[in-house]
This record gives structure tokens, C-alpha cells and sequence, in this order.
């Protein structure tokens, strides 16, 4: 028999009566709560050393660390022949029976249990959850917002960062009802729960808790990306879809920056040139679908509002035009130029369908 093994112990406070029963069920088995981890869901079980094992699970009084001094509780409950096991993120206290003791079970006031429960749990869930209406809120107005989709279509990471504001938002919104819900139905006492649907819950709190953590690893990787974006190397310039300054005329030019990054969403590609005769900007957006495409015009449109840009009639499935600008949409391409062109002209149109490779 193994001397020890690590099992998954994902309950939230909702769900202590089915903590205790799984316990018991180890215990059963031949195993032994030896200790729980505060920063993972999981348990430490050995070998069983004796057989007057009981455990009681509780709602937490705030994490404690077993091997220093007890609290004034614990020090109550230690006299009574319970030891504090270990304390869960989610919000358990988990006590085993001291040898040859028979404690009676700590909680013995249904309805105590119930009212702190509504306070440890209901009452923290429910603000949770108006913060989350208030930022899904904050949220949908930013959506509105033509201009975000220039931000966050181009970044995996801002892709999945908006991800990981969904499902958290779900979960607390999820969690909010639950709690909310089961305080309700345990009127004189607090109701068992399903083991199955206990573990499904702990299972999916573990899992939005590390997508969590993960998310908010996120910026850095993006800050990185930021400072030191993706480079198109200057041999490879000559061979990508874009327009360079002496196709258009404006003599030799030294290449100030040529980025490149995708998402599900696009594949964008930067270029910046500088010339004696002036500088030549442009972004392409190479989409997977209209609905990306539409998204890019938008957002580009609302940017340069103000700045004159109309729409114009250049052979393109869609162009606008203005002082220095041209903004063109070919299919699922979407094109931004920014230079001393006149952009109008019929022989730099054609030179755009060529290099552009629109066609």
C-alpha cells in the first residue's frame, strides 16, 4: 500500500456535509487525513494509524495554520477532543478526533449553521456578484465602443483575457445563486447535498480559480509582445502583401518598424517607412471573416473621426479618403495608408491592387 497520496478535496462551504461524507468514505477505505493544502484543492491522505477516526467539517472561521498556537475557538474545540486538520480557500475547517476521544459534532444548531452561512457565504456571493453586473455593465458600453475591437481583435491575449472575464464572471454570478438558493431552501437547517453535484461544483471553482490565475499572467506575455513585437525580417519585407515607398515614388526610404501578430480573428502586419519626400504608414488586416472585417472598418472609422476622411468610389468593395489617408476594404482585407499620396490617382490605385495583391 502506498505510504501517502494526494487526492483532490474541492468542496466548496455549500457543500461541507458532502466534504465530511467523502472523508468518512477514505476513512472507510483505510486512509487518514494527514493535511490539506490552503493554496490547492487537494488533501493529504496516509495510511490509517488507528481505527476511532471521526471527522467534522464546519464552515471556516478564517484560515489558521494548525501547527502554530490555536485560537480561542480551537483551543474550545481542542478540549472537547477535536484538532484542526487544515483550513480550504473555498471556506471549510476541517477537525479530526484526538485519540480514544468521542467528541460531539462542533455544530449542533441547524439554524446557527444557516445564519452563519448567510453571512460567511450568501452575503459576500451576493456582492460579488453586483460588482460583476456592474463591470459586465462598464463592459457592454465599452463593446459599443467601435474603437475596442481594434484593440482586441489583433491580440490573442486580449482575446483570452476577455475570455477569462466571462467565465469568472459566470462562475461568481453562478456562485451567487447557488448560495443564494440553498440558503433559502434550508429553512430550519441547511439541506444535504448531491455528492456528485458537490464534487462537479468544487471541480469547476478549482478550475476557474486557475484559469484565473492564469489570466492574469496574461499582461506580462502581452507587455513582452509590446516591447518587443513580432519583427518582419528586411528580406522578407519585398515578399508580403504591402505597398513600399519607392512602389509609390517616394524614393529611397529606411524602414522604421515592420510588425507582425495573429489571433483566431487576423493576421495584421504594420509597416513604417520614412523618406526624404515624407513617411508612409499603412496596416493590413487580413481577417477570417466579414464579420472581423466590418468590425476593423468600424473601429478604424470611429478613430479617424473628425479627420475628413470620406467615402470614395476607387474600384475597392469599400474606400474612404481624406487628407493623407486612405482606408480600403477588399473582401475580408482591410487596408489603412497614411502618406504624401494622393491616393485618388488612378495610376497609384493600380499600383495598390498589385502590391496589395487585392486581386
Amino acid at each position: 500500500m502506498k505510504q501517502r497520496r494526494h487526492a483532490l478535496f474541492a468542496f466548496l462551504a455549500s457543500d461541507y456535509q458532502a466534504a465530511q461524507a467523502w472523508l468518512e468514505e477514505q476513512d472507510r477505505r483505510g486512509w487518514e487525513l494527514q493535511s490539506l493544502s490552503y493554496w490547492l484543492p487537494t488533501a493529504r491522505l496516509v495510511p490509517k494509524t488507528r481505527e476511532d477516526i471521526r471527522y467534522c467539517v464546519d464552515l471556516t472561521r478564517g484560515y489558521r495554520d494548525p501547527s502554530f498556537a490555536p485560537d480561542g475557538f480551537d483551543q474550545l474545540v481542542r478540549d472537547s477532543g477535536w484538532t484542526l486538520v487544515g483550513t480550504t480557500r473555498s471556506g471549510l475547517d476541517v477537525y479530526q478526533s484526538q485519540p480514544g476521544r468521542d467528541p460531539v459534532p462542533i455544530q449542533t444548531d441547524p439554524e446557527l449553521v444557516r445564519r452563519r452561512f448567510f453571512g460567511r457565504e450568501v452575503v459576500p456571493s451576493l456582492a460579488s456578484a453586483l460588482l460583476v453586473a456592474v463591470l459586465l455593465a462598464l463592459a457592454a458600453r465599452l463593446i459599443l465602443d467601435p474603437r475596442f475591437f481594434l484593440r482586441l481583435l489583433p491580440s490573442t491575449w486580449e482575446l483570452l483575457r476577455a475570455v477569462s472575464l466571462v467565465v469568472m464572471s459566470g462562475f461568481l454570478l453562478y456562485w451567487a445563486v447557488h448560495n443564494l438558493v440553498f440558503w433559502v431552501r434550508g429553512r430550519g437547517g441547511l439541506p444535504p447535498v448531491s455528492r456528485k453535484g458537490a464534487r462537479f461544483r468544487g471541480l469547476l471553482w478549482s478550475l476557474t480559480v486557475l484559469y484565473w490565475c492564469i489570466a492574469l499572467l496574461l499582461p506580462l506575455a502581452d507587455l513582452g509582445l509590446v516591447i518587443f513585437p513580432p519583427q518582419v525580417p528586411p528580406e522578407e519585407l519585398a515578399s508580403q502583401p504591402l505597398v513600399l515607398a519607392e512602389d509609390l515614388g517616394l524614393g529611397p526610404a529606411e524602414t522604421e518598424g515592420a510588425r507582425r501578430r495573429s489571433s483566431p480573428f487576423l493576421t495584421e502586419l504594420e509597416l513604417e517607412q520614412r523618406t526624404e519626400s515624407g513617411w508612409l504608414d499603412q496596416t493590413r488586416w487580413d481577417c477570417c471573416s466579414s464579420w472581423a472585417a466590418d468590425r476593423m472598418v468600424q473601429g478604424t472609422l470611429a478613430v479617424y473621426d473628425g479627420w475628413g476622411i470620406q467615402p470614395a468610389g476607387l474600384g475597392f468593395d469599400q474606400s474612404w479618403s481624406g487628407d493623407h489617408f486612405l482606408l480600403l476594404r477588399q473582401g475580408d482585407t482591410v487596408v489603412l495608408l497614411q502618406g504624401p499620396a494622393d491616393w485618388t490617382d488612378p495610376d497609384i490605385r493600380a499600383i495598390l491592387w498589385a502590391q496589395l495583391e487585392l486581386s
